[in-house]
């Protein structure tokens, strides 16, 4: 399965709700520093299960919950749908497919997709970073691929670049 979009309502630094739609093969998300890429691979992990925080460092300041669906397709066109709330008592809920649901019921084996933060590659040179997105490009072929990053040596090898906007939470994808 892999990611087709996921839903925001007032998660971390988005204020009220903001779709993304992603692509097959590499998505670059990118923008300056405290746009929000790391929030968008935090908020997919939020929706697995995965990330875990402070009710006050998920919710969108001054507001009373957040909530992320993501939504996945399979091989045969199956779709899940994943929606996970928290509220500001930490009290959290997950429905999968519009039904309440619980961790253990997460198909983890069944996903086909690899997010990375910018501190997966941040640390490269530029010959580093070109093998590195070498090895990205290679693996995109064979599974969806997520990537947070502000190196412009990322964009050539991207199927797709989300562009986020400084302040506003943004999105604008500008390469399919």
């Amino acid at each position: 399965m892999i990611i087709n979009f996921l839903i925001l309502n007032n998660f971390k630094s988005f204020n009220g709700k903001t779709a993304i739609s992603f692509a097959n093969g590499l998505t670059v998300i990118t923008g300056l520093n405290t746009t929000g890429k790391s929030n968008i691979i935090d908020a997919i992990n939020f929706a697995l299960g995965k990330y875990k925080a402070k009710p006050e460092h998920l919710i969108n300041k001054g507001k009373k919950e957040a909530s992320v669906r993501l939504v996945l397709i399979g091989k045969n066109k199956y779709i899940l749908s994943i929606h996970r709330k928290i509220n500001i008592y930490g009290e959290e809920s997950l429905c999968m497919n519009g039904r309440i649901s619980d961790d253990k019921n997460m198909p983890y084996n069944d996903f086909n997709f690899t997010l990375l933060d910018s501190d997966s590659h941040d640390q490269f040179n530029r010959a580093g970073l070109k093998t590195f997105m070498d090895k990205l490009k290679e693996e995109s072929s064979k599974k969806q691929v997520i990537l947070a990053s502000t190196k412009r040596d990322t964009f050539d090898y991207a199927d797709q670049i989300i562009c986020l906007q400084t302040g506003k939470n943004k999105l604008k994808i500008i390469k399919i």
